[in-house]
Order: structure tokens, then sequence, then C-alpha cells
């Protein structure tokens, strides 16, 4: 799971959910408040590059992006990778897990 610096402004808002500003304390939040089994869920920083989301041997089944910004859909469909979130998408759709 990766969380844009947008998508936690919109989980606040929308949800009333106030995520933590690190993976790890996301990650633990987001565990216990959904009660989740502690290897169920794993977090990516916004920086971490070697993330397995980001390589073609780690690229998951499928893909979510949600929420989901026009830049983001922009930048998706035009196979530009500014951020983490960008590079998964696009080894996503090359190793057709979309």
């Amino acid at each position: 799971m990766m969380i844009s610096q947008p998508g936690q402004v919109v989980i606040s808002m929308e949800a009333g959910i106030k995520l933590p500003g690190r993976p790890a304390e996301i990650q633990r939040f987001l565990t216990e408040h959904y009660h989740a089994k502690s290897d169920q869920l794993k977090v990516f920083g916004r920086g971490q590059w070697t993330a397995p989301l980001t390589s073609g041997s780690g690229a998951p089944d499928a893909l979510v992006i949600c929420p989901c910004t026009t830049g983001t859909l922009a930048a998706v469909v035009g196979g530009v990778s500014r951020s983490q979130l960008e590079r998964a998408a696009d080894v996503a759709l090359k190793e057709r897990k979309s």
C-alpha cells in the first residue's frame, strides 16, 4: 500500500481518518483500526523506490489507485512516473496486472 499526500488529505476529509506521517506508523494504525492480521498490510514510503510494487518481478496481481487525481491519471496514461505510486501503476500495466 502506498498513500500519496493528496490521498492522505482526502482520507482525512472524507473518511475522518487522520493518518500518521511515517509508513510504519500508518501500517500500525491501519492494522489496528481495521483489525487486520499483522502480516496482512504493508505500507511503503513515498520515496521507497525499492518497494516490490515498483519492480516487474514484484508486481501485484492487481493495483487500485483510490482516490486518483486527474494529474495522477494523466501521468499513468502518459507513462510518466513522477512518483513511486505512478511507477507502480506503470509496472502493473507493463506486466498486464491491471
